[in-house]
Parts: structure tokens; sequence; C-alpha cells
């Protein structure tokens, strides 16, 4: 059981890092497309 729960808070983890890369990514992108106009 506690294994399972390790193995839950890593994936919730690595998903969290990945929604962050994601959401800065999406900003620098949106920066980039207004500066180009």
């Amino acid at each position: 059981m506690n294994c399972f729960v390790f193995k839950m808070i890593a994936i919730a983890m690595r998903f969290n890092l990945f929604y962050e890369w994601f959401r800065k990514f999406v900003s620098v992108s949106i920066i980039y497309k207004k500066s180009l106009k």
C-alpha cells in the first residue's frame, strides 16, 4: 500500500512539472507572436 502511494505521488509530481513547463512554453510562444507583429 505504501509503495502504491509513493508511485501516485511520483506520477503527480511528474505531471505537475510537465504542466508548469507547458504553461511556460505557451506564455513564451504568446509573447513571441506578439513581438512579431
